[in-house]
């Protein structure tokens, strides 16, 4: 009858660590989505660039000034507002909290091993089997609330077991012994791997002898008045850009004269912002369309009168991408999937894929085909901006970053440890002393493997890549508060006709919260990123276009 009663409390043990894998947590996000200087988007193919590029500035006033050099006469574009978000998405560092719980595992196997070895029916119970008692209630520790409870129970259920068999001189409660240990380890490596089942014009000189400024072209570009312009004379140059209203201080003069001299063209481009108080704005991104030997990302007039710059690259183009001073952060092969609107939107849809698919719309028409997708990070200081950004194409190499949740890189460490551990013991137990000198040398081996166990967690744990990370008490995946808010979108202005009508019932009430996105960062909002919506106006309706993890939209 002990032996039914202690089976009974190893199967509540087994139950305890398997629910790990089924009570719903709270799930994981950063901290803080983090946006950089300046992003910018490169895709390059046969000579032809495309750069893509969205600023930030901060300033009083209404009216801004922008200035970018290119290699030749652009064709300029407006991008989206979603281009980056969806982007910064696609790219960031996958995030590891929920690490698998081997040291589980570990801990199971070394308490059952030496069980199976040394528990003989009719002898004293001795401190070494308290021992593997305890490593065995160890084993039961899960992440829920009822962690604490689980371990004391496991303790106490093995060492009722333990004392109920020496008691006993029967071959029947060895066998027990045996098959209960097998179904302990059965379930506890069930639990751990469960989860885990469940991706131009010419530029020239006037008739007379006097340099001017050539205008190549002037266009309105989305919020922006853009002029293109050349000139072989760089003090020309800057007295065009002053008299036209664009800030060109005489720190500016060597730059623009190294690219005058360089025969690159200007594009001049003046945003207006509504809100004149001091803050950081962003606008819509420009695209911009040239012929270049090389890919490059202009510089020297960026690095003048400025302090440092986190600058984000995203590459496309036939290989690895790389640049001076600037690390590789992610390095694939991008994925083209059919490029439809998919009717429809299920919570799926916000589980990020393993691969990198590009399925947002505008960022598909851009660098459909290329062969690799390379993202570039840099905190650039002043001196490392007196030249342009020049990529190189290096040999295709796999490269993702991963960062670990204080949670997530504590378990990996205890799996070390607990490895270890098991390891020496089982070495221990295999080769060590045989009779008397037995015991003494386990208890010898085990402190000198907890020790090593724990130094090298230790290390372990400091030399892992962690974030902060905050919690969301969510049923699933994180996104679910975000996929339930987006859900009501678009029954919420089915019945409109009008995009400012449609737009004024989806501002929160008074005491009501947007709902936060936790794709892009940010609250739910109004633009074509990852965990957003769109609003479109038809001939008598508005159409709501939701975006999903890729960017890919979906209509309901």
């Amino acid at each position: 009858m002990n032996c039914f009663w202690a089976a009974l409390a190893y199967l509540f043990l087994t139950a305890s660590a398997w629910a790990d894998g089924m009570v719903m947590q709270a799930g994981a996000v950063p901290a803080e989505v983090r946006i950089p200087d300046q992003r910018a988007l490169i895709q390059f193919t046969n000579g032809v660039e495309r750069l893509v590029i969205e600023t930030r500035f901060t300033g009083v006033g209404t009216n801004f000034a922008w200035v970018v050099p290119v290699p030749s006469p652009p064709v300029i574009e407006e991008a989206s507002t979603g281009l980056f978000p969806t982007l910064q998405c696609l790219f960031q560092p996958r995030l590891r909290h929920d690490v698998p719980r081997y040291f589980q595992l570990f801990l199971g196997l070394l308490a059952g091993g030496y069980l199976l070895r040394f528990l003989r029916p009719g002898s004293r119970m001795g401190g070494l089997d308290v021992l593997a008692c305890l490593v065995a209630g160890l084993a039961a520790f899960a992440n829920n609330p009822f962690a604490a409870i689980a371990c004391v129970v496991g303790l106490l259920a093995s060492l009722y077991l333990v004392e109920g068999l020496r008691a006993r001189e029967s071959n029947w409660a060895r066998t027990f012994t045996f098959l209960s240990a097998i179904l302990f380890v059965g379930c506890l490596a069930l639990s751990l791997v469960a989860p885990s089942l469940g991706g131009a014009r010419t530029q020239g000189m006037s008739a007379s002898s006097t340099p001017v400024v050539t205008i190549l072209d002037r266009r309105i570009v989305g919020v922006f008045d853009t002029t293109t312009i050349s000139s072989r004379d760089a003090a020309a140059l800057q007295d065009w850009l002053i008299s036209n209203g664009f800030a060109s201080p005489a720190s500016r003069g060597p730059a623009i004269a190294s690219y005058v001299k360089d025969g690159w063209v200007f594009v001049a481009a003046k945003i207006r912002r509504d809100d004149p108080a001091l803050q950081t704005a962003t606008p819509h991104p420009l695209s911009f369309t040239f012929k270049t030997a090389k890919a490059v990302y202009p510089m020297r007039l960026t690095g003048i009168d400025n302090g440092p710059l986190q600058v984000h690259l995203y590459v496309f183009g036939p290989d690895r991408a790389e640049a001076a001073h600037f690390e590789v952060e992610r390095c694939v092969h991008p994925v083209y999937p059919t490029q439809t609107i998919r009717h429809g939107f299920d919570l799926d849809s916000f589980t990020k894929p393993e691969t990198l698919e590009i399925a947002h719309p505008l960022l598909r028409k851009w660098v459909d085909g290329s062969a690799v997708a390379t993202k570039l990070t840099a905190k650039l200081m002043p001196a490392d901006m007196r030249d342009d950004v020049l990529i190189s194409w290096m040999p295709f190499s796999k490269k993702e970053t991963i960062l670990y949740s204080p949670q997530g890189a504590c378990i990996y460490a205890a799996n070390w440890a607990a490895g270890i551990l098991a390891a020496t013991m089982l070495l221990a137990f295999v080769f060590g002393a045989k009779g008397e000198k037995r015991a003494k040398q386990l208890v010898k081996f085990f402190g000198v493997a907890t020790a090593s166990g724990i130094i090298v967690a230790t290390v372990v744990y400091c030399l892992l890549p962690k974030t902060e990370v905050r919690f969301v008490r969510t049923r699933g995946i994180p996104a679910r508060q975000t996929f339930m808010s987006l859900q009501i979108v678009p029954i919420l202005v089915s019945q409109e006709t009008n995009l400012d009508e449609a737009r004024a019932r989806l501002a929160p009430g008074p005491g009501e919260h947007q709902p936060e996105n936790f794709l892009s960062g940010g609250l739910v909002h109004e633009e074509d990123s990852p965990g957003n919506y769109q609003l479109l106006q038809s001939s008598n309706r508005v159409e709501c276009i939701l975006y999903d993890a890729r960017g890919a939209p979906c209509s309901e």
